[in-house]
């Protein structure tokens, strides 16, 4: 309530949800109105987009795909072996897409982009469309020599999951996470995957989201309502919408042994990269206190703190959702 009421104007928030969730007992909390007009109070029943917190979703695929042995598929193969149109980054690794370590350079950085998004919001955008605004350009650095977010790499890593499987990135995403007979027995009924306009059964239970910050600022003015805009902007980078007890659920499923990764896959998952360096970190610490695995940070928040945390932020033009998982109390808060 403090939070919301200090930050609702120059943040342009509407609402705030927070879950604590133990494994044993899970406490949600709200604060705030589904919109600016202060009429309806926001309730459990609230959605709201998830932003990059859907990239764990993607390399969760991806590694349950390099436990498939039929399919003869590797992290550590390369781009060309599975998308060749993209010369100037064959040799970049399916591994190196998903820690940010390839290179490639952000669509979403690209003013081109952003301008002809800005033009047309409503508009349905193929993955091969955005990633055409910087195929030709070369790559940033030397593949595995730094560190460098990239919503690129997670787009490329949806189309290597629709080459693979033959599917679309929506079905399997559905078949193996969030249909009521998922392959996964996950229970995530409030979270949706839908690569460019969500139906109004669910866009009329979201919070709406105003314009606050990030590359789209010069183009799209503050507090401009974006709730309805196509999320296929942001596809296989952050279109997923949630709430704050199906991430926590989501999360420690995850980080759990054999409920969606088998061990082999899930120590990928974890093997960290520096933020600082992009070289490979055994663990955070007080010199290096930022490690990134595949779709996941570790952190080290300092020694009066117990023990490291696992943590994501998402963000798109008018959400933010972040957890973090402190594993020694086995306790998972997540906020939007």
């Amino acid at each position: 309530d403090d939070y919301l009421k200090q930050y609702h104007k120059s943040e342009n928030i509407s609402a705030i949800t927070l879950t604590a969730n133990s494994g044993e007992t899970l406490t949600t909390v709200n604060s705030g109105y589904t919109d600016f007009s202060d009429t309806q109070p926001i309730s459990s029943t609230n959605l709201y987009q998830i932003g990059s917190i859907t990239k764990s979703f993607i390399s969760a695929i991806i590694l349950q795909l390099e436990a498939t042995p039929k399919l003869h598929f590797n992290i550590d193969d390369k781009l060309a072996t599975y998308l060749p149109q993209y010369k100037e980054w064959g040799n970049v690794t399916v591994r190196q897409l998903l820690n940010m370590t390839s290179g490639i350079p952000d669509y979403l950085a690209n003013d081109n982009y952003l301008q002809d998004f800005t033009n047309n919001p409503y508009k349905k955008w193929l993955p091969e469309e955005q990633i055409d605004y910087v195929a030709k350009k070369p790559l940033q650095f030397q593949p595995g020599t730094k560190w460098d977010y990239s919503n690129t790499n997670y787009v490329l890593a949806g189309m290597i999951i629709s080459k693979l499987t033959g599917r679309s990135l929506e079905e399997e995403i559905n078949s193996r996470f969030l249909a009521p007979n998922n392959t996964s027995h996950l229970r995530l009924k409030n979270t949706f995957y839908v690569s460019h306009q969500y139906p109004t059964t669910i866009t009329s239970r979201m919070i709406h989201g105003y314009r606050f910050g990030g590359n789209i600022g010069k183009f799209i003015p503050l507090k401009t309502d974006i709730t309805d805009f196509s999320l296929s902007y942001a596809g296989a980078a952050g279109a997923m919408i949630s709430n704050t007890e199906d991430i926590s659920q989501w999360i420690r499923a995850l980080l759990t042994v054999n409920k969606i990764l088998p061990a082999k896959q899930l120590e990928e998952f974890t093997t960290l990269v520096s933020t600082t360096t992009g070289k490979p970190l055994k663990s955070p610490n007080e010199n290096d206190p930022n490690g990134f695995g595949l779709g996941i940070g570790l952190s080290y928040v300092g020694s009066d703190f117990p023990g490291l945390i696992f943590n994501y932020e998402g963000m798109t033009m008018g959400y933010r959702a972040q957890y973090i998982y402190v594993p020694n109390q086995h306790l998972i808060i997540t906020a939007t």
